[in-house]
C-alpha cells in the first residue's frame, strides 16, 4: 500500500454513519419534548424531509431533522 491509497481508505472510513431515531418517542427523546409537541412537530411538516414512514413505522434522520429545525426557527414565536 502506498500513501495515497492509505489516505483514500482513511477518507472513506471518516464518512459518518447516519444516526436515526424511531417513532414519536424518538422525536421526544431527541428534542426533550412532550408527546403532544412531538406529534404537532411531525404533523406541521417542518421535518418531513428527515422522516421516512412506512405504515406506522417512523424513522427520523437526526442530523437532517436538527438542520431543518434550525433553518425553520420562529423568531419571537
Amino acid at each position: 500500500l502506498n500513501k495515497t491509497s492509505i489516505k483514500a481508505i482513511s477518507k472513506t472510513n471518516a464518512v459518518q454513519e447516519k444516526k436515526y431515531v424511531y417513532g414519536i418517542t424518538g422525536i421526544q427523546k431527541l428534542l426533550n419534548c412532550s408527546e403532544s409537541s412531538a406529534k404537532r412537530l411531525k404533523k406541521s411538516g417542518v421535518i418531513n424531509e428527515a422522516i421516512i414512514q412506512n405504515g406506522r413505522k417512523i424513522i427520523i434522520d437526526v442530523e437532517k431533522a436538527l438542520e431543518l429545525l434550525k433553518k425553520n426557527q420562529k423568531i419571537g414565536r
